[in-house]
This record gives structure tokens, sequence and C-alpha cells, in this order.
């Protein structure tokens, strides 16, 4: 992923914190053309390794060959239109800011017994105590587990762009701040509240 220094973020903590509130992501392969699926993950450090976890449907056929296979997850936050009349000094162009991880690793087909952990743990995130085990009928639930594959990446390589104009002066970037929170947009919001903790 292309960036400056002014954006790159290198903080394994904040990139891994980012994944966990930002779980759902799109998994991009190469093999026998470019091929992409959003997905929801788990995301796990053991030791130094670090793991992504999911699932996808069977009859997906992104999974077939990847087992072994480099892919890329890409997890996106908030983002928002930068209009140049918002910025004091003369700019010709308008910009964009957003904060997204990308995440490198190599990519393995987990057997049955690993897929319904990562499910359940999947489940377990999102329901909590949403009291789901109990209201799902066993035999249907099993039928929809045999629809899916489980699988982990293990990640090479993570790297996080936080481009919120902290290559602009401190003056500008207040500016903006004020124009994102004019628009009443909670992705400018969102934007504008990442921007005002740069300052």
């Amino acid at each position: 992923m292309y960036s400056s220094d002014y954006f790159r973020v290198t903080d394994r903590k904040v990139l891994v914190d980012f994944i966990a509130d930002h779980p759902f992501g799109i998994l991009v392969s190469g093999l026998g053309g470019l091929a992409a699926t959003h997905l929801p993950f788990l995301i796990h450090e053991r030791g130094e390794k670090l793991i992504l976890s999911g699932h996808m449907a069977l009859a997906n056929n992104q999974w077939k060959d990847l087992d072994g296979s480099d892919v890329l997850v890409i997890f996106n936050g908030p983002d928002a239109y930068i209009s140049p009349l918002w910025i004091p000094e003369k700019v010709p162009v308008p910009t964009w800011n957003y904060i997204t991880v990308h995440a490198n690793g190599i990519f393995s087909i987990l057997g049955r017994e690993e897929r319904n952990r990562v499910v359940k743990d999947l489940v377990g995130k999102f329901e909590g105590d949403g009291g789901f085990s109990d209201r799902v009928e066993e035999d249907a639930y099993q039928k929809m587990l045999e629809g899916t594959v489980g699988f982990n990446i293990v990640v090479s390589v993570i790297e996080g762009k936080w481009k919120l104009s902290q290559n602009r002066p401190l003056e500008s970037r207040k500016k903006i701040i004020d124009g994102l929170r004019s628009s009443g947009d909670p992705g400018d919001l969102e934007i504008a509240s990442e921007m005002t903790k740069t300052i």
C-alpha cells in the first residue's frame, strides 16, 4: 500500500485494535484471476504470530486454490471528501481522508472442528449474551456449517494508513475539521473526530 510518512501507521497494537473494531474486511486473491470476498474476521495474537480467522461459503470458488497462497485482506474505517474550500492555503484540488489497514499473509484451510470453532467464536463476538444458542435449531445450524469453509491467514505484513491531513498546517486542519462537522454526515463526523486526535 502506498503511503507517505505523514500517514503511515506501524504500531502493531493500533493496527490490531483497528481490525478488532472494524472486522468486516475484503479478502483479495490473484490466483486464476483477481477475486474478492467481503467477510467478517477474527484477529488473534499467538505470541509473535498474528492470525486472521474466518469462513466463507463452500460454493464460493475463491477458496479452492488458495491453500498455502499469499492473500491480502483490507479493513476500511471511516472516510470523507475534503473540499479545497475548507483549506486556507491555495489548494487547487479536493482530496479524500480515510483510515485503512492492509494485512498480507498465507491462507490455510481449516478442518471441520476448527472451522466450527471459528464460526462459534464469530457468532459469540457479535451476539454476546444475545441467547443465539437457545434459539437456533441444531440440525439447521449444522447443515449451514457444512456449507462453509473455515480458514486462517498467518499475517506476514500489516500496514496502516491514517490519511487525516497531517501534511497540512495546523490552522488548515482545524478548518477542515470545522467543514466536516458542519456537514453532519456520520462518516464526516468520524473523520473529524479522528483528525482531532492527531492535533
